[in-house]
């Protein structure tokens, strides 16, 4: 079990950045879209969902006096298959995406990949320091 302050604010700044990310995708959707070289609204959806879901464990996470290892190394991972997915997708679409879309896509994966070592870096000082 591993419980930081540092750890928790990583993970309430990245509850933030999913809830603020999930409005502009909804908010916005039919601009997003268009920015993304016409991906269904549907799927925009279906990820802003997901996105308040994840903010959601994040939260509750945060709230809790101690957090398990797994469910600390599901969210670092997590946030890592986001940032490969959208290089990913940069590079097989990246012809249907506007240069603005791909500014966006590029400014959240950045964001995201921050988060990441955050939390990163936050755990495993944690862990060396409660092994120590």
């Amino acid at each position: 079990m591993v419980t930081n302050y540092s750890l928790k604010l990583a993970f309430r700044t990245n509850a933030l950045f999913s809830v603020l990310s999930a409005t502009v995708m909804v908010l916005a959707s039919s601009w997003v879209v268009s920015q993304l070289g016409g991906l269904s609204e549907i799927w925009l959806y279906a990820g802003a969902v997901a996105l308040l879901v994840f903010a959601g464990q994040l939260i509750w996470m945060s709230l809790m006096p101690s957090q398990k290892s797994l469910l600390v190394g599901y969210v670092i991972v997590s946030d890592w298959l986001f940032v490969m997915g959208v290089v990913l997708g940069i590079f097989l679409y990246g012809e249907f995406i506007s240069t603005t879309g791909h500014l966006m896509l590029i400014a959240v994966a950045t964001a995201v990949a921050l988060l990441a070592l955050w939390q990163n870096r936050a755990w495993t000082t944690l862990t060396r320091t409660a092994s120590s």
